[in-house]
């Protein structure tokens, strides 16, 4: 395995399989590149669905609720956020209404 040569100075010659006593299979590169991919596709998810199933109403009343929690803190009412005073909507329709023949 190690070859001395007394006679170059060379010191002491070990082969690479030797010298780095590990595997160079790759195989912890991909256990590691694949365990990343889980981790950020399970908290992108855990991050997403909750987004979506929280609707437009939902999202008003936890804003109103804040400004409400600000204003019994004693914030200045023109340092708290505008809240919407209405609900939402439904958008109206695009349907025409079919024309009789009176």
């Amino acid at each position: 395995m190690a070859d001395t040569d007394n006679n170059n100075n060379q010191g002491v010659r070990i082969e690479d399989d030797a010298a780095r006593a590990g595997e160079t299979s790759g195989r912890a590169r991909w256990i590691l590149i694949i365990s990343t991919l889980i981790a950020i596709v399970a908290m992108s998810i855990a991050w997403i669905i909750p987004a979506l199933q929280e609707g437009d109403v939902e999202s008003a009343e936890l804003a109103t609720e804040r400004a409400e929690e600000l204003r019994e803190d004693g914030v200045e009412e023109q340092n708290i956020p505008a809240v919407p005073t209405t609900q939402p909507s439904a958008p109206e329709s695009t349907v025409e209404e079919p024309v009789t023949g009176e």
